[in-house]
């Protein structure tokens, strides 16, 4: 009778722990804004509000200016671009907060038909595989558009399905994946009748798939919309065509790194076994499931497509948990242990989350910005002091520079938010407008092929190079503009830019000419005091001081960031490589090994190092090293491991 009184206690606890949840939710939407692409959403959508019309041609650059451009993000655009216009960067932190606060309460509301505190975990722990897309996407829209779709099915509501077509329209004015309603819809009519859905329910999804892909037609683009997802399809299927599916990170799968993603297939497995009771009529949301689910495998920013699938799943499949599972083998007090169970395993992690948050505003972030400066950011209501590169755009922003300039992927969006229509850019990020070949090119040409350089200098007549490392390590291509003769008139813990020679003599007095060999020390211990601001840019600086040959310069600045921070492996790494390049093997080997310490699965390290004891006649250790970790030796490697010692 104790154990059942509990019960009636447990659903008071219903609605305190959903609003914990989301408190959870809106206080991850309010942290700094992260991700790039929104700078560019934002000026686009406010280009098309001064214009009064959709651009169907590129204006934002110089390589494909006039090139025809499919943008199926223009709604979202204008809401961001009116939102920025209207409440700065604040609104768009409220407008994060609200399309994630719909996205959870509708699965929260789906859920609620269910047993809350066992559907409770589903929406926790989906939300920790959501949180890599909070960014301000317009992905984002399509995720809701998709439980939209899925809500008439859920609840077996006939007039829900009279609204798809009008929320088809806005979904593909909003973002391509707009193709998921119409397939939605198809998998229902594939699926064939079942005793869960009246005669009059289906004959009504029939006519809505037709209306629905008639709404794909309302829009600047009715053409380009109708061939835009089999040229998805061909991307995928055409081996040259994916190497921008390689070149970016949210583009890969999943599976490319299983164990650091290994949290959403533990989500993934878990939330899976509903499909052992599922029955033929619940055969249409199994289908949707390994549709949503095929979908959010095949790319890392498609992962959180995956949260409604599991939640769509469960509350479908629910019945026949509670009939196979539940009531069989546990009676009522039994089924009152297990919330009770539920609840203790979760609640702590819940308040932990929200402690860590509320911890975290109350710690700004700092970033060290040279010559002993700190940045201080909150990290909530901001954009991510280390992801943009805000110093070398100041400098842009002070000094002349030629009008056509080559520039990096990532930054091409901040520089289109800040210089434009005054200066186009090289590049950004609307892979689909660029094209594979661009793309190849410009890779290639960042990774230091001359040839390749050569040829988009000459195309495009670049007279300048803006090259941001806040999210790359330094390219090659720097190396190579450094060789070439290109004149280097900004170098900072964000980016690196280099002009034309002939420029640069024709605004000596407005330009400064960088001198990497005689670079001043960047800060000192005393200056800092206790504080720990971040040292990633400076770490940036001294790769790119190390790719140029300036070792002396590297070596210092590398010993500064350890003295900073005494456990960063990459900075030991890298003074293992310079003491290593000096064949002072001594310090080489305490560097590596200290690095080891810190990062002991760190395969580059572990090559260095078995480079290091081939030097010094320890072959046995690096014999050991090479095969423990796989280390591929070259061929003069192998003939030093297999030589005669001077005893034998």
């Amino acid at each position: 009778m104790k154990i059942l009184s509990l019960e009636h206690k447990i659903r008071f606890l219903k609605y305190p722990v959903l609003w914990l949840f989301f408190s959870l939710v809106v206080s991850f939407s309010l942290l700094n804004l992260y991700g790039l692409d929104y700078f560019f959403h934002i000026k686009s959508g406010q280009y098309i509000l001064d214009h009064k019309t959709v651009p169907k041609e590129d204006v934002f650059s110089f390589t494909r200016e006039g090139t025809s451009w499919t943008n199926h993000e223009w709604l979202y655009q204008v809401l961001l671009g009116g939102i920025h216009r209207a409440f700065g960067i604040q609104g768009l932190f409220f407008l994060r907060a609200g399309i994630f606060s719909l996205l959870f309460l509708l699965l929260a509301g789906l859920l609620l038909r269910t047993d809350w505190v066992l559907g409770i975990p589903l929406l926790f722990f989906g939300l920790q595989i959501t949180l890599y897309r909070f960014l301000l996407r317009p992905d984002n829209f399509s995720l809701v558009f998709a439980v939209l779709f899925l809500l008439p099915f859920i609840l077996k509501k006939r007039r829900m399905l009279f609204l798809l077509p009008f929320l088809q329209i806005l979904w593909v004015n909003s973002h391509g994946f707009y193709f998921l309603g119409p397939l939605i819809l198809g998998v229902f009519l594939l699926s064939g009748k079942n005793g869960d859905f009246s005669r009059p329910f289906y004959g009504t999804a029939k006519r809505m798939f037709f209306c629905s892909l008639l709404a794909c037609l309302v829009n600047p683009y009715p053409l380009q919309t109708l061939w835009y997802p089999f040229g998805i399809l061909r991307d995928l299927v055409t081996p040259g065509n994916r190497i921008i599916y390689r070149a970016i990170s949210e583009l890969r799968s999943p599976f490319a790194d299983i164990s650091l993603h290994s949290h959403f297939f533990i989500y993934l497995f878990c939330t899976a076994l509903p499909l052992t009771l599922a029955r033929r009529r619940h055969l249409f949301f199994v289908l949707v499931w390994l549709l949503l689910t095929a979908f959010s495998l095949h790319s890392l920013r498609n992962i959180y497509f995956y949260l409604p699938a599991s939640v769509i799943l469960f509350v479908a499949v629910f019945p026949e948990i509670k009939r196979a599972v539940l009531d069989r083998y546990l009676t009522p007090p039994g089924i009152t242990l297990l919330h009770i169970i539920v609840l203790v395993w979760l609640l702590p992690q819940m308040f932990g989350r929200q402690a860590s948050l509320m911890h975290a505003s109350g710690r700004p972030e700092t970033v060290l910005t040279g010559e002993n400066g700190i940045s201080a950011a909150a990290r909530f209501f901001e954009t991510d002091p280390s992801l943009h590169p805000d110093q070398m755009i100041a400098y842009m922003e002070t000094h002349p520079l030629p009008e056509r300039m080559f520039n990096d992927f990532n930054s091409g969006a901040q520089l289109i938010f800040k210089f434009f229509p005054d200066r186009k850019v090289f590049i950004d990020g609307r892979t689909e407008l660029y094209g594979h070949r661009f793309f190849s090119r410009y890779e290639r040409a960042l990774k230091g092929d001359r040839k390749v350089l050569e040829f988009l200098i000459d195309r495009y007549r670049l007279r300048g190079f803006l090259i941001s490392y806040t999210t790359i390590d330094p390219p090659p291509i720097i190396g190579v503009l450094h060789e070439q003769g290109y004149t280097c008139v900004y170098f900072g813990p964000d980016g690196i830019i280099f002009i034309d020679p002939g420029f640069y003599e024709r605004h000596r007095g407005s330009l400064d000419k960088v001198s990497f060999s005689e670079l001043a020390p960047e800060f000192d211990l005393q200056a800092l005091g206790i504080r720990l601001p971040s040292v990633s840019g400076h770490f940036r600086k001294a790769q790119t001081l190390h790719l140029l040959g300036f070792l002396e310069p590297s070596r210092r600045l590398f010993r500064q960031i350890v003295q900073v921070y005494p456990s960063h492996a990459p900075a030991y790494r890298y003074l293992a490589k310079i003491a290593y390049a000096r064949r002072d093997f001594d310090h080489a080997l305490l560097a590596a090994r200290t690095s080891l310490f810190f990062d002991p699965d760190a395969q580059k390290t572990q090559k260095l190092l078995t480079k290091i004891y081939l030097n010094t006649d320890n072959k046995e250790e690096a014999a050991r090293i090479a095969k423990k970790f796989g280390i591929k030796l070259t061929p003069r490697e192998e003939r030093i491991l297999n030589a005669p010692t001077s005893q034998d």
